[in-house]
């Protein structure tokens, strides 16, 4: 194996991204190992903090600069799980930024001699703090799917292939389209009230990510009914987050929770129904609603997966939901493709 990564907070999440792009990995130690032709492409990663390549002892003596061990690991906590050594190719005061920057870091395996990896790629924090924190125009009432979620769905989507036609049916306020025209694909968005999105767009465009040769297009729509424009033939991958239900406060018991989603699941039934007879798609990549109950259970929205199923859909279902500890309300991620 010549690469590895560290997966984050949501391990299967973290396999699932690798998995969809590369087959051949294999874990220990906590740790993802793999092959790829593709490694330019792990720039792209969403849900990993950093990559490393694997140099010999002997490349590592000759690199140009010496490295000074700082006596630092990746997390304290996470000290004997992992079991490596982490330098930095300058002195201590230096912080991750610069060495992002101009530097090289490096780390060294207690468990294997002569085993040393060297970062080539961070996570684009600025990315997401952009979309996240400073889009004009954000609200929790219209849903607000973290960026870095996102670029994982469109990357789970498309494979890391560019240059693809994505759909977002419930844009919102346009998380979806900024991640994927970041990553060079065709956006085309609708929304029964697209005017927020509008605005974010605007924003969007006079940042350093906006890729100004990609096309996009936006027109209002309700995705239970026909699709009047027929821009829509031309998607090939749809990735959205749909409607998480009413802004939940307290936990919620079982049967409040089953009263939610059957108040709600024909938008998720019909939508994705009429979604499915679109000419060239090649799956639908969508979060759905997960509730934290009170007595500490999980509840998923099986009934409508089912009734989904019975229309004509192939449900992959990942059993890794995405959430932060102080949530009620948790995202499990599906793909849909025609069965």
């Amino acid at each position: 194996m010549k690469y590895f990564a560290i997966w984050g907070k949501n391990q299967w999440l973290s396999l699932l991204e690798l998995q969809w792009i590369w087959k051949n990995i294999v874990e220990k130690n906590w740790i993802f190992f793999f092959d790829t032709d593709r490694y330019e492409d792990c720039k792209n990663l969403a849900w990993f903090t950093k990559v490393w390549h694997i140099i010999t002892l002997e490349e590592f003596v000759n690199l140009e600069k010496k490295l000074v061990w700082t006596n630092i690991h990746l997390n304290p906590k996470n000290k004997k799980k992992y079991w490596i050594k982490r330098y930095k190719q300058i002195d201590l005061l230096k912080s991750d930024l610069e060495i992002k920057r101009k530097w090289i870091e490096a780390i060294f395996f207690k468990w294997k001699d002569g085993f040393i990896g060297i970062v080539d790629y961070y996570q684009n924090i600025s990315l997401y703090e952009n979309i996240d924190f400073e889009k004009p125009v954000s609200s929790m009432n219209v849903g607000m799917m973290p960026s870095k979620l996102t670029h994982l769905l469109v990357n789970i989507s498309t494979w890391l292939n560019y240059n693809k036609t994505i759909y977002d049916p419930f844009v919102g306020l346009g998380t979806t389209m900024m991640i994927g025209n970041y990553l060079w694909n065709n956006t085309i968005w609708s929304d029964l009230n697209p005017a927020s999105c509008k605005q974010n767009w605007k924003f969007w465009q006079t940042t350093e990510f906006y890729k100004k040769d990609c096309k996009s297009v936006i027109f209002k729509q309700d995705v239970t009914q026909s699709f009047k424009n027929k821009m829509v033939n031309f998607s090939t991958n749809i990735v959205s987050e749909w409607f998480l239900g009413p802004v939940v406060w307290k936990y919620l018991n079982e049967k409040e929770a089953s009263f939610n989603e059957r108040s709600f699941q024909n938008i998720y039934i019909d939508g994705i129904k009429n979604l499915l007879t679109l000419p060239n798609i090649e799956n639908i990549v969508i979060t759905f609603p997960v509730y934290f109950l009170y007595n500490r259970g999980k509840y998923f929205f099986q009934d409508t997966y089912e009734k989904i199923e019975k229309n004509g859909a192939k449900l992959q279902i990942i059993d890794d939901v995405y959430h932060r500890k102080w949530q009620k309300v948790w995202r499990q991620v599906v793909i849909i493709t025609k069965s």
